[in-house]
């Protein structure tokens, strides 16, 4: 045995320790949040993984570079012992050979075949590094703490002034779509998007959910078949609770089932996906949108039951809902429900509009105050002026606009016409 094996075996392990944090960094930083949420809910290594990545960025990041840059340091070092006492016996040129290919060993072995698999490959090598990770920052917690400090005293040093908001003032906001109103060339599409993220802050879920009657929910047991009745731009089931005594004739929402949770089920379980399914979360009617997208963000969530004063279900919103009112161009719900215009002229003074018209884009599109009534949409709107269920014939008055109901199978079916008096339109 060579006096030298003892270094070749530490310079080997040096590089695999280099190799697997390079590895773990890049397969954990590359996770995307769906990958991150549907392991949160998965197999136990899974969840480790997703623990992980709830941590601090700064924790783990931390004690993944600082492992990496102890093990290159200690490979380095010893390459430049080994590369001195070849220069002595062999020469410089041989020894120049040497230190270069240990180099390009480094390199090749421990940074980009590890990165490479690493991003190929994100979930296996996730749950592979998960345990050794955890265990790392385990051990390195205090030397973590340390460099923290040393971290944010820096900033403070460099940067003092700079600080984190918990979140974005409105009114921060409204003077930036001002500002960019004023400007020579604004840009019209992000003064549409700030605009939608401030009304956000108005609309109350009744007036962004898609209503009870329009989502796929279903009993126990539920198969593959339940997913052939998803309304379009709705990839849940809705599961009633089954968990519910027997005999109980219990109609809420108890349990959500994304479609694309479909790959995670075993074979065995497809007929009974409920058992799969994620338990629902739940907000009142009259939560605002942006404390909604904020509960979505939070719990790591993509859909949000809304329920009434008494606690019965009403609706649900998605998330990807309230991503198309912050940027698609057509925001209004019934566009986003059944690609048709809320609302279209007909004649001069005349209207044809869905009874499932939000209030709010009623009177934006008459550029009128919105009517003193709780009412959420046009056809609430209409029941209370007519104090009863809306029947096609229907007609009644409200200031200067005359409402007929033309057709009434549920109220998402609902059709008015609208007539508005030529001497008090704008």
């Amino acid at each position: 045995m060579y006096p030298t094996f003892p270094w070749i075996i530490a310079i080997v392990l040096l590089m695999g320790i280099s190799a697997f944090c390079s590895a773990s960094e890049s397969a954990l930083f590359s996770l995307t949040g769906t990958q991150v949420r549907k392991m949160s809910n998965g197999s136990p290594t899974e969840r480790r993984v997703a623990m992980l990545l709830s941590r601090s960025a700064e924790t783990l990041l931390g004690a993944l570079l600082l492992t990496n840059l102890v093990a290159n340091m200690l490979y380095f070092s010893i390459v430049s012992i080994f590369t001195l006492r070849i220069q002595h016996g062999l020469g410089t040129t041989k020894a120049g050979f040497f230190s270069t290919a240990a180099l390009i060993l480094m390199i090749c072995l421990c940074e980009i075949l590890p990165k490479g698999l690493a991003l190929a490959i994100p979930q296996i090598v996730s749950r592979l590094a998960s345990g050794p990770v955890s265990i790392l920052i385990c051990a390195l917690k205090p030397f973590l703490f340390l460099l923290s400090l040393v971290a944010r005293l820096s900033t403070r040093l460099v940067a003092p002034s700079l600080h984190v908001e918990r979140s974005i003032d409105l009114l921060d906001l409204e003077r930036a779509i001002q500002i960019s109103e004023k400007s020579p060339t604004p840009l019209q599409e992000e003064k549409r998007i700030l605009r939608n993220i401030v009304s956000l802050s108005e609309m109350e879920a009744e007036e962004v959910m898609r209503p009870r009657s329009l989502l796929p929910i279903v009993s126990a047991p539920v198969g593959l078949d339940a997913f052939n009745t998803l309304p379009p731009g709705c990839d849940w089931l809705f599961i009633r609770d089954f968990s519910a005594i027997e005999g109980s004739d219990s109609d809420e929402i108890a349990y959500v089932f994304p479609a694309a949770r479909l790959p995670l089920v075993p074979s065995k379980g497809l007929d009974s996906l409920e058992k799969y399914a994620i338990p629902a979360i739940y907000a009142p009617w009259n939560a605002s949108a942006g404390s909604l997208l904020n509960t979505l963000r939070t719990q790591k969530r993509e859909t949000i039951v809304i329920i009434n004063e008494y606690g019965e279900t009403i609706g649900a919103v998605l998330l990807s809902d309230i991503n198309e009112i912050v940027f698609s161009e057509n925001a209004e719900r019934v566009f986003r429900l059944t690609h048709e215009k809320p609302i279209r002229e007909t004649a001069p003074g005349r209207w044809v509009a869905s009874g499932f018209m939000n209030m709010r884009d009623f009177s934006d599109f008459y550029g009128i105050k919105k009517p003193d009534s709780d009412a959420a949409t046009l056809g609430g709107f209409l029941m209370e002026l007519l104090e009863k269920i809306p029947q096609s014939g229907d007609e009644c008055a409200w200031d200067d606009f005359s409402f007929r109901v033309l057709s009434h199978e549920t109220q998402e079916k609902m059709k008015v016409e609208i007539l508005r008096s030529p001497k008090e339109k704008k």
